[in-house]
C-alpha cells in the first residue's frame, strides 16, 4: 500500500509540474503573439522568450520521463498523461523556431544538450557563454534542448547558432551537417575523460560478468561515456546490451544515472569520471566502479555551416582567451572546474567514430 500511494504522489507532483509547464507555454505564445502584432523584436524581449522556452522545454522532458517512469507502474489508461507531455515536447520545440524570428544580428544563440542537471547548466555554463559573447560584441542567448539528437536538430533548421556537443553527439551530427569544431572544454587540466559503469556497494556487482540479467540505465543514444563506448566494451565482450539486461533505461543525462544506481532504481548504470568526482560523496562512498574505458575526447563547442568564419574564428580566440576565475564567466568555469579551452580538431574524434561503429 505505501508503494502505491509513493508512487500515487510521484505521479501527482509529475502531473503538477506539467500544468507548470503548460501556463509557461501559454504564457510565451501570449509574447511572441503581442510582439509579432506590435512588431515588438528588442533584445530583452527575445530573449526572455528564448531563454524562457529553452528552460521549459528540458523542464519537460524531465518530468515526461519522472511521469513515464511513475504511469508505468500504473493503470494502462494513464499512458495519455505520458503521450499528452510528449506532445508539449513538440510544442516547446516549435516556439524556439518562431521566437528566432526575433533574434537580431548581433546575438548568437547557443545550444546545450542536457548532460547535466538544468538548474547547474544554467549557473556554471550559461555564464561562460555570455562572456565569450560579450568579448566579441554579441549578445548570447542560450537554450538547453530536451535530448542529444534535438542539438543538432537546432543548428540544422536554425533555432541555434553555436552548440555544446558530447563527443557521439558531435560525430552524429557532424555525418548529416557540416558543422564546424571550434573548441574543446580543458577539465581537470585534460581533455579527454573515462567512461565508467557503476554499482551500488555491496550490490555483488564488480565485474561486467555480473551484469547478466540485471537493470541497466545508459544516458542517451547519442552519449559517447553514457552509451556508445560501454555498448561497445560489451559487445567486444560478447554481451549484447539488448539481451544481457534484465531490463534497460535511458535517464537523459549522467546524474540521473548516478541518482538511479545510488537509490536502487536500477542495479548499475553507465556515466563518466568528471560527473562522478561532480556527485561528490554520495557516489565515492557508496558506488562501484566496475569498468572504465579508454580515455574519450572532451565535448565540442561547434557552429552551424551558416555562421560566419570571421565570427567562427573571433568566438574560438574568445574562448581560448577566457581565464579560469577571472569574471563571472571564469568563476563559473571554476564551478565547472573547466581549466580552459583549447581549438578543437575534427580528427580528434575519430576514436568516438571508431567506437560508433563497433554498436
Amino acid at each position: 500500500l505505501l508503494s502505491v500511494e509513493t508512487m500515487a504522489d510521484e505521479s501527482a507532483a509529475a502531473m503538477s509540474e506539467m500544468v507548470s509547464n503548460i501556463h509557461t507555454i501559454e504564457n510565451v505564445v501570449d509574447n511572441l503573439s503581442s510582439m509579432s502584432s506590435k512588431q515588438r523584436d528588442t533584445t530583452d524581449e527575445m530573449a526572455k522568450v528564448i531563454e524562457t522556452i529553452g528552460q521549459a522545454t528540458v523542464d519537460i522532458a524531465a518530468h515526461t520521463r519522472e511521469t513515464n517512469d511513475s504511469v508505468g507502474h500504473q493503470m494502462n489508461n494513464m499512458e495519455a498523461i505520458h503521450e499528452y507531455a510528449q506532445s508539449l515536447l513538440v510544442v516547446a520545440e516549435r516556439l524556439q523556431e518562431s521566437a528566432v524570428v526575433f533574434k537580431k544580428p548581433n546575438e548568437l544563440i547557443f545550444a546545450i544538450n542536457p548532460f547535466t542537471a538544468p538548474e547547474k547548466i544554467r549557473q556554471d555554463y550559461m555564464p561562460i557563454l555570455i562572456e565569450v559573447g560579450k568579448q566579441i560584441g554579441y549578445r548570447a542567448r542560450t537554450i538547453i534542448v530536451n535530448d542529444y539528437d534535438a542539438l543538432g536538430t537546432a543548428l540544422k533548421n536554425g533555432t541555434a547558432d553555436i552548440g555544446w556537443f558530447s563527443p557521439a553527439a558531435y560525430v552524429s551530427t557532424k555525418n548529416q551537417l557540416n558543422i564546424k569544431p571550434l573548441v574543446t572544454p580543458k577539465m581537470n587540466n585534460a581533455t579527454s575523460y573515462t567512461g565508467y559503469i557503476i554499482a551500488k556497494k555491496g550490490s555483488g556487482i564488480k565485474s561486467l560478468d555480473d551484469l547478466a540479467g540485471r537493470s541497466f540505465a545508459f544516458v542517451d543514444k547519442k552519449s559517447a561515456s553514457g552509451y556508445v563506448y560501454p555498448k561497445a566494451a560489451l559487445l567486444e565482450n560478447g554481451k549484447n546490451p539488448e539481451t544481457y539486461f534484465s531490463s534497460t533505461s535511458f535517464m537523459g543525462s549522467h546524474n540521473k544515472v548516478i541518482d538511479a544506481v545510488l537509490s536502487g532504481e536500477v542495479q548499475a548504470g553507465a556515466t563518466y569520471s568528471d560527473a562522478f568526482e561532480a556527485a561528490g560523496a554520495k557516489a565515492a562512498d557508496n558506488l562501484e566502479i566496475i569498468f572504465r574505458t579508454e580515455p574519450i575526447p572532451k565535448d565540442v563547442i561547434a557552429a552551424a555551416p551558416g555562421v560566419p568564419d570571421e565570427v567562427t574564428q573571433l568566438l574560438t580566440k574568445a574562448f581560448e582567451n577566457i581565464r579560469e576565475g577571472v569574471g563571472a564567466g571564469g568563476q563559473a568555469m571554476q564551478a565547472a572546474k573547466i581549466n580552459g579551452f583549447v581549438e578543437s580538431d575534427d580528427a580528434n574524434y575519430d576514436v568516438v567514430r571508431k567506437a560508433l561503429s563497433l554498436t
